[in-house]
C-alpha cells in the first residue's frame, strides 16, 4: 500500500527520508516503503542481509508496474542491470569476461564487488522494459523521469526508485 508522499524524497540509495518500512514478506529479510503525490511513485527496497545484498548487486533487481492494478508485467525497471548483463552489453560475453573472480574477485564478498561495480560503471545503467522483446537500456543520469539509485552502507543494500504516473506529455 502506498502512502501520501509527506517531503521531499531524494532517491540517493541512502532512504534517509523512510522513517519506517514495512516487511516484504514472511521469511524475507527484505524492507518496503511505498509513497506517491500526484505525478510521481516513490519506492524504496532495503536489507542487511548478505545473501540478499549479494543477489541485488550481482543479478539486480526488477520492479514490474501495472497501471490498471492487475499483475500483467507491462513496465519493469531492471537496476542494476547486474554484473552479468553489464559485461555483455559492453562486449563481453558474460560471465567469463564480466562477472568473473578475476574481475570482481570473490563473488560472496559483497564489498568488494560493490567496490568494483562502482568501478566498471555496472550502477550507472538501468534497463526499462516492456512487454515481450521490449528492452531499452540507459544511463541512469539520463533517463528522466525515472531516478534509481542504490546504496551501500556497511552491510545494509538500500534501493530506491522514482517513477512517473503519467505519460510524458
Amino acid at each position: 500500500t502506498s502512502a501520501w508522499r509527506n517531503g521531499d524524497v531524494n532517491v540517493d540509495g541512502v532512504g534517509a527520508e523512510w522513517p519506517e518500512l514495512s516487511p516484504f514478506a514472511k521469511n524475507v529479510s527484505l524492507s518496503i516503503g511505498v509513497a506517491n503525490d500526484r505525478d510521481t511513485l516513490y519506492l524504496v527496497l532495503a536489507t542487511d542481509e548478505a545473501a540478499s545484498s549479494l543477489q541485488m548487486i550481482r543479478q539486480g533487481m526488477i520492479v514490474w508496474l501495472d497501471a490498471t492494478g492487475g499483475k500483467n508485467k507491462r513496465l519493469g525497471i531492471k537496476y542494476p542491470v547486474g554484473l552479468l548483463a553489464a559485461s555483455e552489453a559492453s562486449g563481453g560475453s558474460g560471465r567469463s569476461a564480466g562477472a568473473s573472480p578475476a574481475v570482481y574477485g570473490d563473488l560472496s564478498d559483497p564489498a568488494g564487488i560493490w567496490t568494483r561495480a562502482e568501478a566498471h560503471g555496472d550502477l550507472a545503467q538501468m534497463e526499462v522494459l516492456g512487454q515481450g522483446n521490449d528492452t531499452r537500456r540507459m544511463v541512469v543520469d539520463a533517463a528522466p523521469p525515472f531516478a534509481v539509485k542504490i546504496g551501500w552502507q556497511g552491510s545494509s543494500v538500500t534501493y530506491e526508485l522514482r517513477l512517473p504516473l503519467a505519460k510524458a506529455a
